[in-house]
């Protein structure tokens, strides 16, 4: 929400709210004095009156009207309650009474006039005085009560008005922010993007928003949200902005948070081995999350092992050892049930000397344990982003055993391939053509082909004689198309044509593929 004022400056340290009233600003009169003179002055500069005969009527038609003009025929305690009203109020009386008077201001009037100083044709003018200042104390109200820092900025970039918030936030007192210039605030990169802003409120833009920090008093960074609105002002001129800061500190540091998240699962599902994942999720904890006393067990065998335990542990707690699975023990007992779990030092039987802990299992790899310091303990937010980070580490372990499971059935294979009898070709189609892409030693045996000599180029071109190169083109549709193939060839060696049993296999059986393996017995 933005405050639009009119601001007048006489000098840098004052200023004054004028609120904008139409000439049609409607004004009840109440009482017999305002079926005359009174309400044909009003009426002539501008105003809208309605003349009413009771409070009661008064009351009713209040709500809009800019004033109430009270006559002295209605009696003082009928007069006190309505200046009550949420409007500005204006006792017409015929003889000055001082002890009334007094009451009046008290129950909130704006002004009492005697008509024996001032005629009919000279209350308009005071009531828009009246007027003017009951719409400048609403402003100042909203002003100084508004939940954000709202600013008030000249031309030449100084303060000229703040709130009630902005010296709570700043950490200032009023007097040493107005007519400073708002670097004293903020940095000169957030002073140049907000001269950018201006230019584009000046090019006809209603409001601007954007982000940037505040530096208080004490030195510490508050980042907020800065919506800024010209000042009113002559086409052509610029005489300042009004602006309102909204603190988003906490939003910023949780978007950081996720952002350091997101980067620390760059890390794990990059990492080559167990012991550098809990090293990157205890490295988390402190940097991300801001729990510097943390630590990773996994699992070996039958005990929870430490395998990241950085010094601010040691320091603080000693010393720590394997836990074994079945232990009656806070951490080996949220590893058996999955369940993350805070307990608090008088819950906790292990009896560290902290506020609390909180333990997150790792699947079923081992348990990440977070020390807290806090003495309001562990927040909802700390709670969601450590069982986040717990969730990505699962998922990196995960993916290792993934890929240990395929380096050993690729092990295997490389046996296997190495190993077999006879000779076997493994190729990936380009273009049509079988590309070599491995043979092993049987097939440099038999074919008499150096295996660097074939290894990426079309396998066709060294064993298809001419004279079957139709029906080797067919097999190598049968192996594109994800089809087995066993059927006697001949084929064309170092030293000239054999007979072979070959068996076409394709890397995927029964759908398309772009590979697949060959073997020929000699047959």
């Amino acid at each position: 929400m933005l405050l639009h004022v009119r601001v007048q400056v006489d000098t840098p340290f004052k200023y004054s709210w004028v609120p904008q009233y139409s000439v049609t600003a409607r004004v009840v009169c109440l009482g017999q004095t305002c079926d005359g003179a009174v309400g044909d002055a009003l009426s002539a500069a501008g105003y809208t009156v309605e003349a009413v005969a009771t409070p009661a009527d008064a009351r009713e038609r209040l709500p809009g009207a800019a004033a109430l003009v009270v006559g002295p025929d209605i009696p003082p305690e009928e007069t006190l309650s309505l200046c009550r009203q949420d409007v500005s109020v204006v006792v017409y009386a015929d003889e000055g009474d001082a002890s009334f008077a007094s009451d009046l201001f008290a129950a909130g009037a704006d002004d009492y006039v005697l008509s024996g100083e001032c005629p009919p044709a000279a209350l308009p003018d005071r009531l828009d005085d009246s007027v003017s200042m009951a719409g400048e104390r609403q402003y100042r109200q909203l002003f100084d009560t508004l939940g954000d820092f709202v600013y008030v900025m000249g031309e030449g970039g100084t303060f000229l008005a703040i709130n009630d918030t902005a010296v709570e936030l700043s950490g200032y007192r009023r007097e040493e922010l107005i007519g400073e210039h708002v670097s004293i605030l903020m940095d000169e990169s957030d002073i140049q993007e907000g001269e950018r802003k201006i230019q584009e409120l000046l090019n006809g833009a209603d409001t601007v928003t954007y982000e940037m920090s505040v530096h208080t008093k004490d030195d510490e960074r508050r980042y907020v949200e800065n919506h800024v609105a010209l000042l009113p002002a002559p086409e052509g001129e610029f005489r300042g902005t009004v602006g309102v800061l909204r603190d988003v500190t906490d939003r910023h540091r949780r978007d950081q948070r996720l952002h350091g998240l997101h980067d620390t699962t760059r890390q794990l599902f990059a990492a080559s081995d167990p012991e550098t994942i809990a090293d990157r999720v205890v490295d988390a904890a402190a940097d991300v999350l801001g729990h510097e006393i943390s630590m990773v067990r996994l699992r070996e065998g039958d005990q929870l092992v430490p395998a990241s335990t950085p010094q601010s542990v040691i320091d603080r707690l000693g010393e720590r050892g394997s836990v074994s699975v079945d232990a009656d023990r806070s951490v080996a007992r949220v590893f058996r049930s999955g369940e993350s779990t805070y307990l608090d030092s008088a819950e906790d039987p292990d009896d560290l000397p902290l506020t609390g802990s909180y333990y997150v299992p790792l699947g079923s790899y081992g348990v990440l344990s977070i020390g807290i310091t806090d003495p309001e303990g562990i927040g909802d937010s700390d709670r969601t982003l450590a069982n986040v980070l717990a969730a990505n580490a699962t998922a990196a372990l995960d993916r290792l055993d993934q890929r240990r499971v395929l380096a050993a059935e690729r092990d295997r294979f490389a046996a296997l391939f190495e190993n077999v009898p006879d000779p076997a070709v493994y190729v990936e189609f380009d273009g049509g053509e079988p590309i070599a892409r491995d043979v092993n030693p049987a097939f440099e045996s038999v074919f008499g082909y150096d295996r660097e000599a074939v290894l990426d180029a079309s396998l066709d071109e060294f064993i298809i004689p001419e004279s079957n190169r139709d029906d080797a083109a067919r097999y190598n549709a049968d192996i594109r198309a994800g089809e087995s193939f066993h059927g006697e060839v001949r084929r064309l060696t170092s030293e000239g044509l054999r007979d072979f049993l070959l068996h076409v296999v394709p890397y995927e059986i029964g759908s398309e593929s772009t590979r697949g393996f060959a073997v020929y017995t000699d047959i």
